[in-house]
């Protein structure tokens, strides 16, 4: 029984070891300049591991690198081109850009709300989602909605005279997690949140901005295995985000929607130019 197990135990260590290091041959087989992986971290270890931030990881590569106008990495076990010169990043942008808007998690939208939108998607549907997005954010349309995040200013301000009025120390975090959501529930769902009132640990818009701006070791943990493993992540049923923050702001949405009778009002915000679109 014992040899069974060991037999067993050794040749899922052999599978794993040869799923990891597969596409390793990769940039070597392209002539393209790389550091030597390590087998399932690859090139990104210190991130993989929380240890260092992932621009921090790319930026000691980029220096490694620094005459190099492209090199190759291994993102976990994909491997990934980091392009440095100034004129090759201008065409992936501009004339080339509809074959890089495509992200590793993009084919995995439909198991969580949170990524089904233009910054998670590829192929024709992200074609077909940016050419309707794109009439929302002229310039005059931004314009129209700063009143919104001047209101929004304005109340910080207020907020920040009470607060250090009560004491020299402000929780800068906390204050810019409200800021923010005051800012998005104004512009985006036509609402007054309330964030950035005295005594917001009841609101439930500061409940949802503690969850989703998480720095917990959990919240790192699924993000790190979300942004490397896709694929596994999602076949074990994970995601990101709990679904009580899909339910929250998809009723918030529809609430809105209903509120205004489906047609769009003089506020000029974002829920009034998908009904607009709509």
């Amino acid at each position: 029984m014992s040899v069974v197990v060991l037999t067993l135990c050794v040749t899922i260590a052999a599978l794993l070891y040869y799923l990891s290091v597969r596409k390793f041959s990769y940039w070597r087989n392209k002539n393209v300049p790389h550091l030597k992986p390590l087998p399932l971290l690859g090139n990104y270890g210190e991130y993989i591991l929380m240890k260092k931030y992932v621009g921090h990881v790319t930026q000691e590569m980029c220096r490694i690198f620094s005459k190099e106008p492209y090199f190759g990495a291994f993102y976990g076990t994909e491997p990934t081109l980091v392009i440095q010169d100034p004129e090759i990043i201008k065409l992936v942008f501009t004339k080339d850009f509809y074959y890089f808007h495509s992200r590793e998690i993009a084919k995995y939208t439909p198991n969580e709300v949170t990524t089904q939108n233009l910054f998670f998607t590829q192929g024709d549907k992200w074609k077909v989602v940016r050419q309707n997005l794109t009439p929302l954010f002229t310039s005059a349309k931004m314009k129209n909605m700063f009143y919104l995040i001047g209101k929004c200013g304005h109340t910080l301000e207020k907020l920040l005279d009470e607060e250090t009025a009560m004491s020299g120390v402000v929780d800068a975090k906390s204050l810019m997690i409200r800021y923010t959501m005051d800012c998005i529930g104004s512009c985006a769902f036509g609402i007054d949140t309330g964030t950035m009132q005295q005594n917001p640990e009841k609101n439930p818009f500061v409940q949802m901005g503690d969850i989703i701006f998480s720095t917990s070791k959990l919240m790192g943990f699924k993000l790190v295995f979300r942004a490397i493993w896709p694929k596994i992540f999602y076949s074990l049923g994970l995601k990101y985000f709990p679904t009580d923050i899909d339910k929250f702001f998809t009723s918030l949405l529809m609430g809105v929607f209903e509120q205004r009778g489906h047609k769009p009002t003089a506020r000029h915000d974002f829920v009034d130019l998908l009904l607009i679109v709509s």
